[in-house]
């Protein structure tokens, strides 16, 4: 079974060109694909049907999946199979949900358990990733910004109360995409670190900075600058 590199510069890496991880049976290799948003989401769903104890979770994941596994090892065969799949013509074929399962049924419980895990270590890598660029830090600069200037300016925002208005129409906004292609064609994590660390300028008035308690005297590179990509290389690997 293979394992995921732990240094962080490596995750990001696979995580950008979205690099599937690759495990063998019976002599024919498969390959678990990182999770579109509308996989994530039909994950979700089966999740809901799995006994997956949230104290047993925390206490030990790798016995509490396993046992789930072994208990059903049906819907445990489901969740792996999905995440096998990239396009959305076999995600939503029940007749190759049901192949693929057929296909994978050789599979030990703990192998099982093991690519669960794989795959739920995606949600907590976003995180991660948020965290090592420092991009919470902005996220809270950001919300400070928005409540000066809602209680400054004359503006009403209506909408993001959902999936809809806080990512897919974001997202197609932006980047000019169709819905499908938000649901299927970019990987969730891909997905959301581009709107997490898109590039954005906010003029503020003397003011409004100390309003919102921040600095301003912060040295920042324009990443769409190719002459600073020596530098934003160097800051990405640690150096």
């Amino acid at each position: 079974m293979a394992e995921q590199p732990n240094n962080i510069d490596h995750q990001i890496i696979d995580a950008i060109i979205e690099k599937p991880i690759p495990f063998k049976l019976n002599g024919r290799f498969f390959y678990i694909h990182q999770p579109s948003l509308g996989v994530s989401l039909l994950c979700s769903q089966l999740l809901h049907e799995l006994p997956l104890n949230d104290e047993q979770m925390k206490r030990n994941q790798q016995i509490a999946i396993l046992r789930m596994c072994d208990e059903q090892r049906e819907l445990a065969l489901r969740i792996v199979s999905l995440h096998t799949f990239s396009r959305r013509s076999d995600v939503l074929k029940e007749e190759r949900m049901q192949a693929r399962m057929k296909e994978l049924k050789d599979l030990e419980t703990a192998d099982i358990a093991t690519l669960i895990i794989t795959i739920f270590q995606w949600d907590s890598r976003l995180e991660q990733f948020i965290k090592n660029f420092h991009l919470d830090r902005e996220r809270r600069t950001r919300e400070k910004i928005a409540s000066v200037k809602k209680n400054k300016g004359n503006s009403l925002v209506f909408g993001g109360k959902s999936l809809y208005g806080t990512l897919i129409d974001t997202a197609c906004e932006r980047y000019g995409w169709e819905v499908g292609y938000v649901l299927w064609g970019v990987s969730l994590i891909n997905l959301n670190m581009l709107l997490a660390d898109s590039v954005q300028s906010v003029f503020l008035t003397k003011e409004e900075v100390k309003e919102a308690h921040i600095s301003t005297d912060g040295i920042y590179l324009d990443a769409r600058d190719p002459k600073n990509l020596r530098e934003i290389q160097r800051l990405i690997n640690g150096g």
